[in-house]
């Protein structure tokens, strides 16, 4: 059995193990991806991995005070969809590192999709002060009083947009800042456009491409499904 892309540790090992002991008796390869939510696909066996939610947690356990385990740890609720479980996390984080932007933004990303708009605002707000971006935070109640929710969530990320855009003017922004905003706004041709500058780059932010909710928009679009198979060629585990 060949081995293509990486191969993690003692949770992937039994599989490999397994599908290598099958392939000797009967002389089969086999194409094995071993991933955090297994999609069906002919030819390939799929394996769901779970225990990227318990190394992040051992690493907790290992330093509880350091946020980088916590940020991982609430990420990965947040992909695999475990809204309650990121919240839990992003929340603790607000409490003991009270500077961080990451978490009130993630509380944002949270809230957006699961019908708090008003709590929304308020971590976007609180999360664009710590970046810096206060203008653009002054500005989110009233145009959430007077246009409503919708509205208040274009404006701030066609605003985000105009501040990376302006930023890359200087300093290197990675393609994936900006494709993630146009898929929010749900701008697939302009969202496409930088991925495939992502793709050009080999950005790391692409193996997230399966997972985070904010491409949800682009998933029905045959440009995503090409996409995913030309990354392949680079992250089998994709």
């Amino acid at each position: 059995m060949e081995n293509v892309g990486w191969i993690g540790g003692g949770c992937a090992q039994p599989v490999v193990i397994k599908e290598a002991l099958k392939a000797l008796a009967d002389g089969k390869p086999r194409l094995v991806r071993i991933s955090p939510t297994a999609v069906p696909e002919d030819g390939i066996l799929d394996y769901t991995m779970t225990c990227h939610v318990k190394a992040a947690k051992r690493g907790e356990a290992l330093d509880p005070l350091a946020p980088s385990w916590k940020l991982h740890l609430a990420l990965l609720h947040y992909y695999l969809r475990n809204y309650a479980a990121a919240e839990e996390e992003y929340r603790q984080l607000t409490r003991s590192n009270p500077d961080l932007p990451g978490p009130h933004l993630g509380l944002y990303d949270i809230y957006s999709r699961t019908g708090k708009e008003a709590d929304a605002i308020k971590e976007l707000q609180q999360g664009l002060a710590l970046q810096g971006a206060t203008e653009l935070a002054a500005a989110l109640p009233s145009k959430y009083a007077s246009s409503g929710f919708p509205a208040a969530k274009e404006f701030a990320t066609r605003e985000q947009i105009r501040i990376l855009t302006e930023a890359s003017k200087h300093d290197y922004i990675s393609p994936i800042a900006l494709a993630t905003n146009y898929a929010v706004l749900d701008e697939k041709d302009n969202a496409f456009e930088w991925l495939e500058k992502a793709y050009e780059e080999r950005a790391p932010g692409l193996l997230d491409l399966d997972l985070d909710p904010d491409y949800d928009n682009l998933r029905n679009d045959k440009r995503f499904d090409d996409l995913k198979r030309r990354i392949k060629a680079f992250s089998p585990l994709l």
